[in-house]
């Protein structure tokens, strides 16, 4: 016997704030409710349109085998139609906390997939609970400027000492802190408990303390 593992694809673009079934690009989802719905689906994929979405919070815990994905146009019917290099970005605005906080209550991985994560007042993208996490093609940019006591500004990606990461074709960039506290670090990526971890093909650029303050402590 043969079993095939069917996913849904939940369609969101940033401007819908209500209603929608999410069934196609016309009737698409808000964001956030989007990813919701994905997160109960079994497999669940949630297409966003590759547009900027203001002071987003989204925080939810994950029963599925989830998929994020950007960079859409809002016609494609397949990922081929995807126009190279396009990015659905999540703009905290500097009021925004944390960004998109999944807690993942499966062993299934979580993928990222064409997603900028910029100005959060605390975190770009937190991954917490169980399971691996997949990061391709995605940005994580200025984020963690208005808080001291705070690990991985860019993305906190954390596991139960089973799942594996894997961070490509990304960058990390200017995710600084501008006081002197020392003691919390990652401010680009911060990994823990992951069995394994690989990092590949990515771009790490002036994440850190502020070059501008002298660090209070080694």
């Amino acid at each position: 016997t043969f079993s095939f593992l069917i996913y849904e694809v939940f369609f969101a673009k940033p401007e819908v704030t209500s209603g929608g079934d999410g069934k196609s690009w016309a009737t698409a989802m808000s964001v956030s409710n989007a990813i919701a719905a994905a997160a109960q689906s079994g497999i669940g994929e949630v297409w966003i349109k590759a547009d900027t979405l203001s002071a987003p919070a989204i925080s939810i815990v994950n029963n599925a085998n989830l998929t994020i994905r950007g960079g859409f146009a809002g016609t494609e019917t397949s990922l081929d139609e995807r126009a190279e290099g396009a990015l659905t970005v999540f703009d905290g605005e500097s009021t925004s906390s944390i960004l998109l906080s999944i807690d993942n209550a499966t062993d299934d991985d979580i993928f990222l997939d064409r997603i900028k994560f910029c100005r959060a007042r605390s975190n770009g993208f937190v991954k917490t609970g169980k399971g691996g996490l997949k990061a391709y093609d995605c940005a994580f940019e200025t984020n963690g400027r208005n808080v001291s006591e705070v690990y991985g500004r860019g993305m906190n990606a954390q596991s139960d000492g089973y799942g594996s990461l894997v961070v490509s074709n990304c960058v990390f960039a200017g995710n600084r802190s501008v006081n002197s506290d020392k003691q919390w670090g990652g401010f680009g990526l911060y990994v823990k408990n992951f069995n394994e971890a690989l990092v590949d093909d990515s771009l790490f650029l002036t994440n850190g303390y502020d070059l501008t303050k002298t660090p209070s402590s080694a």
